[in-house]
């Protein structure tokens, strides 16, 4: 079985997609705390790399992976404030509504409800260039769900508890194995996760922050 749940090896093997100069911004945005815009920043670029390259495209699964990457970071980042437990709960939410929305319909996610004029959720404008990503692999409805269900266990284990209702994720995950069964074979289903000995910012791997330590 696959330990942890961590997105496998060889889901890894594409090229990493080299670093826009919007993506630069949104990261350089988040160093300077500076996350609320940062958030906006990386919605609106996710958003508008689903209307040039479509969902299936690795750029979009890279994108999507980074907005979750962000909203967990940005919740831990309030988690080091006296009264930041509500924002904290709030962003990691935000990321697991992220992969939930993509495991059931990743035409559509949260987001691109509150985008779908072309601005982020708080009105910010920004005028991005996704030529760069505009050529590249797809990648297949098996790939995505590989890479997103272990990042949606990690976001409820960062926040300690289930966002909805148990019965939700159970459908959601009967649903996914009965498509996906030979692909997720390797994968604990959503009644094997371990939420209660987390939560806080805790989570069972550091996949879903953000990694610093690059280059650019």
């Amino acid at each position: 079985m696959q330990e942890g749940n961590q997105i496998p090896k060889q889901d890894r093997n594409r090229p990493l997609r080299r670093f826009t100069w919007a993506d630069r911004y949104i990261l350089a945005s988040y160093l300077a705390n500076e996350t609320s815009n940062a958030v906006r920043l990386v919605e609106d670029n996710a958003y508008r790399c689903r209307l040039v390259n479509g969902v299936l495209h690795w750029s979009n699964l890279e994108m999507s992976t980074l907005v979750s990457q962000l909203c967990t970071s940005v919740g831990a980042h309030y988690q080091s404030f006296k009264d930041g437990q509500h924002m904290t709960n709030r962003y990691y939410r935000k990321s697991a509504a992220l992969h939930e929305s993509l495991l059931t319909d990743p035409s559509l996610t949260e987001e691109e409800n509150d985008l779908n004029s072309g601005k982020s959720i708080d009105d910010f404008d920004v005028d991005l260039d996704l030529t760069d990503t505009a050529n590249g692999p797809s990648v297949s409805d098996a790939e995505l769900v590989r890479q997103h269900l272990p990042l949606l266990k990690l976001a409820l284990q960062c926040l300690g508890d289930l966002a909805k209702d148990y019965s939700e994720y159970e459908k959601l995950n009967a649903d996914l194995f009965l498509r996906f069964g030979n692909e997720l074979k390797d994968f604990e289903g959503v009644d094997k996760w371990n939420l209660n000995d987390f939560g806080g910012g805790k989570a069972s791997s550091n996949e879903n922050m953000l990694e610093l330590g690059f280059k650019f």
